[in-house]
């Protein structure tokens, strides 16, 4: 498991919700809370994405390891010689 930095955020409150009360900060803090949840539900799921799509290259990786240690693969078609 990776460990992941959360800044802390500030939370501004502008003069309308100072003037509109008690209830209008609430409203305001519960309203970017609900924002930065959003945000690091996408940043996990953009995580979670990536490391899908890494797998499946260590996959594709070890499947043209392995035909090349049996000879399978032509290591001098232009495709090998791009990955050499």
């Amino acid at each position: 498991m990776v460990p992941i930095k959360v800044q802390q955020t500030t939370i501004k409150v502008t003069a309308t919700a100072a003037l509109g009360g008690v209830a209008d900060i609430k409203r305001q803090i519960e309203r970017q809370t609900k924002e930065s949840q959003d945000e690091i539900k996408s940043a996990f799921q953009d995580l979670d994405s990536l490391k899908e799509k890494a797998r499946n290259m260590v996959a594709i990786a070890n499947s043209i390891k392995a035909k090349i240690q049996k000879k399978e693969v032509n290591t001098e078609s232009e495709e090998m010689k791009e990955i050499q």
